[in-house]
């Protein structure tokens, strides 16, 4: 906004022979141009979350999560957690909560990536207005875990 007035002001006392307004619509092609390569408007980290939260989900979630429903053991290494059919039938993925604060947020506040993740609907909080749900588990038993739903596959 302050190089805009100066070059209009500029103009006004006839330094740049520019027509009137093209030092603010200079300006305004500027600043869209640095807002482009920013990467938007909104909050810079939360977009950073979601697009690790989105990366990991899409390198490990065939990998690094065991069925709930398996009729059988699996051998699953370094997991982190579960995976279901959800009520639309689309998979969410149960993650364990060391496996979220160690590698799925790594890096971000864990109450900061919760917050952004209720917000954005890609996490589905229990019943008793905690965060996380506490479903039965194979081999674990009932375990606080954190309930992705498919939102996170649909963000750009």
């Amino acid at each position: 906004g302050l190089v805009a007035v100066a070059g209009e002001l500029a103009t006004h006392y006839g330094l740049t022979g520019w027509p009137e307004g093209e030092a603010t619509q200079a300006a305004s092609r500027c600043f869209a141009a640095w807002l482009d390569s920013f990467g938007g408007t909104g909050n810079r980290e939360d977009r950073a979350l979601l697009a690790q939260v989105r990366g990991f989900f899409e390198t490990h979630g065939a990998s690094r999560f065991e069925d709930v429903a398996a009729p059988f053991d699996q051998r699953i290494v370094n997991r982190a957690g579960f995976y279901r059919s959800g009520a639309d039938g689309a998979r969410e993925f149960l993650v364990l909560t060391e496996a979220f604060k160690r590698d799925v947020c790594a890096g971000f506040d864990p109450k900061a990536a919760t917050r952004c993740l209720l917000a954005e609907g890609w996490i589905v909080p229990g019943g008793d207005g905690r965060p996380t749900q506490k479903p039965r588990l194979p081999g674990i038993g009932t375990a606080r875990v954190y309930v992705f739903t498919n939102k996170w596959a649909d963000a750009e």
